[in-house]
């Protein structure tokens, strides 16, 4: 080991009881933190995540509680050595948080791998999804996407190339004080965020850095520009299949569609001003369309 993954193991074995570390691997899993698999000796896979000392303190509470619920196995057999064994974060090296829990097992398909079984799959457990979120962490405290926009600079927003922002602007801080957050929401839901196993069958959703409070919708939105285009169209069966699943258990308002395609928008744009996520690909699309978008969403959804 080098000097940092020794003193990275001294501070594991300090905290958790993950039996002998033999071997650490450096890997990409999500664009907030720096992950390391590590292998024990009693051949068990944990992943850690290093967050840096900027990382918001209450967002990582907030998220390993949220990660514990979601997937209890991944934490719960990691018994605590520390008196503070409510938490599963905890100081790591250079002023990071450190967050540990059992690798999850599975890898991830491409859009157009997922069959329409599969998108129904999806639609379901993002319906468990949000509905056990809101169970953990309750109703926001804070909606703070409005504040962020104002905060954007006009040199940061030069980021964004867009011929006309301060007028987008202006029409999204108006949509998001007729829409306030009223749940939760996973924030960057993508395909690379969805494991399956090798039978397709989904085992869980990872890469919870950037839950927000949110209308759950915007995950819905993340879904139809992920999985269900056609080009610059939303693919009506791949949409259908996602939602009617979802709506079997958790019901989707129509009104709700047009606020979360803007509140969606704004936080693409905010994530991209501060760097901490790009824009998507499809930027265009979203604000030129995004009316449009919506009465599609609804009329998929409905």
């Amino acid at each position: 080991m080098d000097a940092h993954t020794y003193l990275l193991a001294g501070l594991l074995s300090r905290h958790f009881a993950l039996g002998r570390i033999v071997r650490f691997r450096s890997v990409t899993r999500g664009r907030q933190a720096t992950c390391y698999e590590v292998f024990t000796a009693e051949e068990r896979e944990f992943l850690v995540h290093l967050y840096p000392p900027a990382f918001p303190a209450d967002a990582l509470e907030r998220m390993a509680k949220a990660v514990n619920a979601i997937d209890a196995e991944r934490f719960s057999v990691v018994p605590f050595q520390s008196a503070n064994d409510g938490h599963y974060v905890v100081a790591g090296p250079q002023h990071s948080r450190m967050m540990v829990g059992l690798n999850p097992v599975g890898t991830y398909l491409l859009p157009d791998q997922y069959t329409d079984h599969d998108l129904s799959q999806l639609g379901l457990r993002l319906a468990w999804l949000h509905r056990l979120l809101f169970e953990q962490l309750g109703s926001p405290l804070e909606d703070s996407l409005s504040r962020q926009l104002l905060a954007v600079s006009p040199e940061a927003q030069t980021k964004w190339a867009l011929a006309d922002a301060p007028t987008l602007l202006a029409e999204l801080e108006d949509s998001l004080e007729a829409t306030p957050a009223p749940a939760w929401a996973h924030g960057d839901l993508q395909p690379a965020a969805v494991l399956v196993d090798d039978d397709h069958q989904l085992r869980t959703v990872v890469d919870f850095a950037l839950l927000t409070p949110a209308d759950p919708l915007e995950d819905l939105v993340d879904v139809a520009l992920h999985w269900c285009m056609a080009g610059d169209s939303l693919n009506g069966d791949r949409a259908r299949s996602v939602f009617e699943a979802y709506r079997s258990l958790r019901s989707i308002d129509p009104e709700r569609w047009g606020g979360a395609m803007d509140r969606y928008l704004a936080r693409r744009l905010v994530a991209a001003a501060f760097a901490t996520r790009p824009l998507p690909r499809n930027l265009s699309l979203l604000i030129n369309q995004r009316s449009g978008l919506a009465k599609c969403l609804v009329e998929f959804s409905d």
